[in-house]
């Protein structure tokens, strides 16, 4: 980082993220890369920052996990991740009515 000039990097998940996979797997695989941000970030805090990936194949669960990253694993920031669907269908849709 210092030799291309980069102060502060923010980490986070690329796309596709978590978007495409099935709840039960999204949650475990954002709860693990929130804690290995959380960890990164404490450990170098001047260095880096993260957002908090969300499993937004389940609604309520993101709601927890956006909740946690916040308050229990000491983001500086309030930032999260979030695409416009999952798997394929967007959020704004019926069949999603927890992200209206």
């Amino acid at each position: 980082m210092d030799e291309s000039g980069v102060d502060v990097q923010v980490l986070s998940v690329t796309t596709p993220a978590l978007h495409n996979l099935q709840p039960e797997e999204s949650l475990q695989l954002a709860q693990r890369t929130n804690d290995l941000v959380a960890a990164t970030v404490a450990r170098f805090p001047t260095r880096f920052q993260g957002f908090t990936t969300l499993p937004t194949a389940s609604p309520a669960e993101a709601a927890l996990e956006l909740e946690r990253g916040v308050t229990r694993l000491e983001r500086n920031e309030d930032f999260a991740q979030l695409r416009g669907h999952f798997s394929r269908t967007l959020f704004g849709l019926a069949v999603f009515p927890s992200f209206r």
